[in-house]
Formats: structure tokens, C-alpha cells, sequence
């Protein structure tokens, strides 16, 4: 099935189960929701070079160790995030960084363009905000 057809059946389906498409609960929400988690726990597989419950992992020296949330502002609404951690604490997520700019800050300021802003990996999502909580 082609991407656009996808698309249109799964729009299709929202609509008919009475879906909205953005915010609490909306199908893009949850969409962007689930490729960012994705995305967070590949990064965490990189950065320790085995899946979760591998047994390669044991006795590296570096594990998971669980989580924290947080919560990333997008164009589709809010969206909440699991962030893996490791327990050495090296782990530094660049799909959903560690931290941000405060919105109020102006992000075309040229003082700032060496400062990287917040989901540079989801550039079609931009402008978004991340809250840690």
C-alpha cells in the first residue's frame, strides 16, 4: 500500500470512530507520540550497542535504567514521552534533547545560531517546545 494511500485510510478510520486529528488523543498526536518513542529507544540501542534484555548488555559496564517523562509541544498538540536513561548517565537523546531553549527566546536571533533548537531530528514538526515534567 502506498504512504498516501495509508494515509487516507487511517484519516478514513479516525474520522469514522470520531477521532480528532490533533491534540489530547488525536491520530497525528499519537502518531508523532509513537515515532518519537521509537526513535528514543533506537537511539538508546545505538548508544549501548544492544536491544533491551539482551544478554550482550550484561556485564558492559552501561545499562538502561529506566526512564523520565516528558513532555514535547508540538504543531499537533502535546506529547508524552518515556525518556530512556542509561546508568552511567552518558545517554544524550538528539530526536528529543535533554534540554531546550525557553519559548520566549527569539530562535532567528544570529547570537543564538550556534545553539541548536529543540526536535532538529523532526524538522517537519518544528516550531515545538519541550517541558521537562
Amino acid at each position: 500500500m502506498a504512504m498516501r494511500d495509508w494515509a487516507q485510510a487511517l484519516v478514513a478510520r479516525a474520522r469514522a470512530d470520531g477521532v480528532e486529528l490533533t491534540g489530547d488523543g488525536g491520530l497525528l498526536t499519537g502518531l508523532v507520540r509513537q515515532v518519537l518513542q521509537a526513535g528514543l529507544e533506537v537511539e538508546m540501542e545505538d548508544h549501548l550497542g544492544c536491544a533491551a534484555h539482551d544478554p550482550v548488555g550484561r556485564g558492559s559496564g552501561n545499562s538502561r535504567n529506566g526512564s523520565y517523562p516528558k513532555t514535547v509541544t508540538t504543531e499537533v498538540g502535546q506529547v508524552e514521552l518515556a525518556v530512556p536513561r542509561d546508568r552511567a548517565g552518558s545517554f544524550e537523546p538528539v530526536i528529543v534533547p535533554k534540554s531546550t531553549l525557553p519559548a520566549s527566546v527569539n530562535h532567528n536571533d544570529p547570537q543564538l545560531s550556534d545553539t541548536p533548537t529543540c526536535c532538529e531530528a523532526a524538522e517537519p514538526l518544528k516550531p515545538c517546545r519541550i517541558n521537562s515534567k
